[in-house]
């Protein structure tokens, strides 16, 4: 097992590792038990029978006949096989301890890569949910069987209302418009306005007969007037030439991501930019965000 003792390395003076190695032999010790025994005796916490005290490491010429002694005196052959079996004994002992510490570090780096895949899941659950939230709201305020499908269907049918619009030729005239021919002319309009207020007579008093007549002098209106001054949510349109979208919806229409479309709705020049990008929208429509309803409305303007 691995164990959480502190471990130390150094790099050895030739001399001092030999004179190491030769403690380790005499006593029978692995390399690390030899380390430790030595440091316990030098700082006063050891109490084996295996001391330093005594130990005098041996001269060349003393070492070389000692071993020559030993491999050919009468202990010879247990000599070497006694070296043999310690070394296998220290060597196994060695693997053993490596498996150990290696495999705990297996399993840490294992649980480390399942707490990844768990958190990626999470993200992945918590994005699918935030997708289907509005799908399932939007399916449970229908009062019919047809769910989105019927959605879909209807607003199908809106644009290739649209489009028919689209193909009919406009013919203003120089004092009144005519909206009987005009792609509008399905559409009603009620409590149209201008801002500023500071118009305060109003240019557009009725509507009768699809004609718009005029009540004041149209020398009085601005050469060009700028969409951000448009009350566009005063109009109340019931006829097909709007359409409404929903963020998704919206983006996908126009190739842009939702993210980029979802920072630009909530300035306050999102109509003129949404002008500026028609080209982007596949019939030219400009669009506008109603906060309340959190829904985009594109119209021709």
């Amino acid at each position: 097992m691995g164990t959480d003792k502190p471990r130390i390395q150094s790099y050895l003076e030739p001399e001092v590792y030999r004179d190491l190695q030769e403690f380790q032999a005499l006593q029978g010790l692995r390399e690390s038990a030899a380390v430790n025994q030595i440091l316990k005796e030098y700082f006063g916490w050891s109490d084996s029978s295996a001391s330093i005290s005594s130990f005098q490491s041996p001269s060349l010429d003393e070492l070389k006949l000692l071993i020559q002694e030993e491999l050919w005196g009468e202990g010879k052959s247990d000599f070497i096989d006694g070296i043999k079996a310690h070394a296998k004994n220290v060597i196994a002992e060695e693997v053993t301890e490596a498996k150990e510490y290696w495999h705990s570090i297996d399993t840490r780096e294992r649980v480390d890569r399942h707490q990844i895949e768990i958190a990626k899941l999470q993200e992945r659950i918590e994005t699918l949910e935030k997708i289907c939230q509005p799908i399932e709201e939007a399916e449970s305020q229908q009062n019919h069987s047809g769910g989105l499908q019927e959605i879909q269907d209807r607003l199908e049918a809106l644009e290739d209302s649209v489009e028919l619009l689209l193909n009919e030729p406009a013919t203003p005239t120089s004092n009144s418009l005519d909206l009987t021919r005009s792609p509008l002319s399905t559409a009603r309009y009620e409590n149209v306005k201008l801002l500023p207020e500071a118009i305060s007579v109003p240019i557009i008093e009725a509507i009768e007969g699809g004609k718009v007549q005029e009540v004041d002098e149209l020398s009085n209106l601005p050469s060009e007037l700028n969409l951000s001054q448009l009350a566009v949510e005063d109009f109340q349109w019931t006829g097909d030439n709007a359409i409404e979208l929903n963020l998704s919806q919206l983006a996908r229409r126009l190739g842009i991501s939702k993210s980029v479309l979802s920072r630009r709705k909530s300035q306050a020049d999102f109509l003129e930019w949404s002008k500026a990008n028609k080209a982007k929208d596949p019939e030219g429509r400009t669009w506008h965000y109603n906060p309340e309803r959190q829904i985009f409305r594109g119209m021709f303007l």
